[in-house]
C-alpha cells in the first residue's frame, strides 16, 4: 500500500491480463475510483500470504519497465515489495533488494525523504534479524540507523512516528550486538 497527500492506492497485478491495477482511497472517506478494485485484492490474497511477494515483485518489476528505476511509483513499489519480504521474515530477499534500490531512492529522493529513511531502516532491521547476521552485518545495522535517527530527528522531529520506529529498531539492533559481540575482558562471543 502506497500512501500519497491525500489518497491511499493499492496495487497489484490483475492475474488475467497482466496488467498493473490500482485501487485509490480519498482519505476524506469518498468513494474508491474503482469500486470492485479493493474487494478483488482480497480475495486474492485472503488466506493464501503465499502470493502476496510474487504480486508485489510483479507490481515492482512492472514499475520498472514502465516507468524506470529512478521513478517515484517504482521506489515505492519496491518499498512495498521489500516490506512483504519483511514481513514473511525472507531477510536475504530483503537485502538483496535494498542494497540495489536505496542508493538509487537516496540519489532521487535525498537522505532526508521517509522513504528514504524507511528502507534504510528497514535493511538494518533484515540485518540484524536474520539468522546467519555475522558481526560486521549488526555493526552495519547499528551505524544506518544511528545515521538514520540523527537525520529522522533533524528533519521530522523526535516525535514523528518515523523516528520513534526507527529509535525502537535501533535498540533492538544494539541488543542483538551486545549480545554477540566479545565481553570485556577477552571474553568469549556469546
Amino acid at each position: 500500500m502506497t500512501t500519497g497527500a491525500r489518497v491511499l492506492i493499492i496495487e497489484w497485478v490483475d492475474p488475467q491480463d497482466g496488467a498493473i491495477k490500482s485501487f485509490h482511497y480519498d482519505k476524506c472517506g469518498a468513494a474508491p475510483k474503482e469500486p470492485y478494485s479493493e474487494s478483488l485484492f482480497r480475495r486474492a490474497l485472503l488466506g493464501r500470504f503465499e502470493l502476496a511477494p510474487r504480486m508485489k515483485r510483479e507490481v515492482y518489476s512492472g514499475r520498472l519497465k514502465l516507468n524506470g528505476k529512478e521513478h517515484i511509483e517504482t521506489l515505492i513499489a519496491a518499498q512495498n515489495y521489500e516490506s512483504c519480504l519483511g514481513d514473511l521474515e525472507h531477510y536475504e530477499g530483503v537485502k538483496s533488494l535494498l542494497r540495489r534500490t536505496i542508493p538509487v531512492t537516496r540519489r532521487v529522493l535525498g537522505d532526508d525523504d521517509r522513504i528514504t529513511l524507511t528502507m534504510r531502516t528497514s535493511y538494518a532491521l533484515a540485518l540484524f534479524e536474520d539468522e546467519g547476521a555475522a558481526l560486521d552485518d549488526l555493526h552495519e545495522s547499528v551505524e544506518t540507523l544511528e545515521d538514520a535517527n540523527r537525520i529522522a530527528r533533524r528533519v521530522l522531529g523526535a516525535s514523528h512516528p518515523t523516528t520513534a520506529g526507527i529509535e525502537r529498531t535501533l535498540i533492538f539492533s544494539r541488543a542483538a550486538l551486545s549480545a554477540r559481540e566479545p565481553a570485556a575482558g577477552g571474553g568469549c562471543v556469546k
